[in-house]
């Protein structure tokens, strides 16, 4: 990276377009550990947990036939779309026509997340329902536990993307992109399964 930094060496690559930062106020560049955290993220969020979602959406939609088949209908509709056109590839305007994917995605990783726990620093001092949590504190986030509590997800042992169709209101909810959404990965994953799904 120092060298990058001092003009050595340039690569049109994700290090690159983050160094490239350095033109901006001190307070907006980026250090070389929040650099190699960003890296770390993007290969955690965009490539380590996509393994083990891919798996898990192929167990779920094997016992589930009648979301595989919804799902299959939905990639047909963008397939015949394609008809007669020259891009005959999934695009990012196909992928976020997709809503019934985004559900199945969003099913699986509630049920199977394959980040089960994560913790936060305490900002400043609050109350959470009688209780005082001072600043400072960690708190340890039970992603498990809220994505199986049957008073947010009834009937959470069974495996329904359409509970995705209505919103869930203003519970306290931690499904999988409400918590991990700044990980510079997630729409790199999110993009990887919803292709993988929707492959013949």
């Amino acid at each position: 990276m120092d060298r990058r930094r001092k003009g050595l060496e340039a690569k049109d690559d994700f290090i690159q377009s983050m160094i490239s930062k350095d033109g901006l106020p001190q307070e907006d560049r980026l250090t070389d550990l929040q650099i190699k955290d960003n890296c770390l993220a993007l290969l955690i969020a965009g490539f380590a947990t996509t393994g083990a979602a891919l798996t898990w959406s192929v167990k779920f939609l094997e016992e589930n036939p009648c979301a595989k088949e919804r799902l299959m209908e939905e990639y047909k509709r963008i397939d015949e779309k394609k008809v007669g056109s020259k891009v005959t590839k999934l695009t990012w305007d196909d992928i976020h026509q997709m809503p019934y994917t985004t559900k199945v995605i969003l099913e699986t990783l509630r049920m199977s997340n394959p980040v089960q726990w994560s913790t936060r620093s305490v900002l400043q001092d609050f109350s959470l329902q009688g209780f005082t949590i001072r600043k400072d504190w960690i708190l340890a986030i039970d992603h498990c536990g809220l994505h199986y509590d049957s008073d947010i997800f009834p009937n959470p042992t069974k495996f329904n993307p359409s509970r995705f169709d209505v919103d869930v209101g203003n519970k306290e909810v931690e499904h999988y992109d409400m918590w991990v959404w700044e990980l510079i990965g997630i729409q790199m994953e999110d993009s990887q399964n919803e292709v993988y799904t929707n492959s013949d």
